[in-house]
């Protein structure tokens, strides 16, 4: 998780992916994860049944929503909303065991070809900053940058 975090933290300035952060937390969340496999409460078989996904950190887009973490769509008059569920898709990999981490920048309303609002600006592409980073999809860079 702190490598993860710490790749976050290292490229944000370079590509301003990221919107709100919940660092803390998932750390947190990793040392339960941790806490809970030494105890051997369940079985290897059981945790990949129940919990496939168990200590794998994830990011997703702004608008899907992590719980108490920005939901703006990157829209200004939505500046400071924070999302008061997961949604659906974030909800079901916390159910599988995934980590949330953060959430990353959109364009206004996923509408656009660029990933730029006026809230955040824009998501630069990591390998050419000359090139879009690409539309609503564009927080898939921040992880796989070198």
């Amino acid at each position: 998780m702190r490598a993860y975090i710490q790749r976050s933290q290292l490229i944000h300035d370079d590509i301003n992916a990221v919107t709100d952060q919940r660092y803390v937390e998932a750390l947190q969340d990793a040392v339960a994860v941790d806490q809970f496999l030494e105890s051997g409460e369940k079985t290897e078989e059981q945790i990949a049944e129940e919990t496939p996904l168990l200590g794998v950190p994830f990011t997703c887009k702004e608008v899907l929503g992590i719980k108490g973490l920005a939901q703006t769509a990157g829209l200004v008059k939505a500046k400071g909303h924070l999302a008061e569920e997961d949604g659906d898709a974030p909800a079901m990999y916390r159910k599988g065991g995934a980590i949330p981490v953060t959430v990353t920048n959109v364009p206004e309303i996923c509408m656009w070809w660029e990933t730029t609002n006026h809230l955040y600006g824009i998501t630069k592409n990591p390998y050419d900053n000359r090139r879009t980073v690409g539309g609503s999809t564009g927080f898939l860079y921040i992880y796989h940058f070198n």
